[in-house]
């Protein structure tokens, strides 16, 4: 017997990937539209990878923040999504300052 999925549990499923989707895209737009600022007021930032990895998160975080405000979340969202996009970069920015991991792809 094939259990059958619920209408209200696909559309739940189906609003979160086009959240997902969403964040996904509000990023990227944050990135292509600072990251020429950046590359214009520091112009050896990619010579440095720690402090460009915070300005790529920094990036993201604004495209994202932007759109979360557009679409009318409450600022504890917004500030919940925003930390919740630098804690990986933080947490890789220790063993990297300790040579665990290097920046080379």
């Amino acid at each position: 017997m094939v259990a059958m999925t619920s209408p209200s549990v696909t559309r739940k499923n189906l609003r979160f990937a086009l959240h997902y989707v969403e964040m996904v895209i509000a990023m990227f737009v944050g990135m292509i539209a600072l990251g020429p600022l950046w590359s214009w007021v520091w112009p050896g930032l990619s010579d440095l990878p720690a402090l460009a990895a915070i300005v790529m998160a920094t990036n993201m975080t604004a495209g994202m923040a932007a759109w979360m405000l557009i679409r009318r979340h409450r600022w504890q969202l917004i500030a919940e999504m925003s930390a919740a996009m630098y804690l990986p970069f933080l947490a890789l920015l220790v063993p990297y300052g300790f040579g665990a991991i290097s920046a080379a792809p």
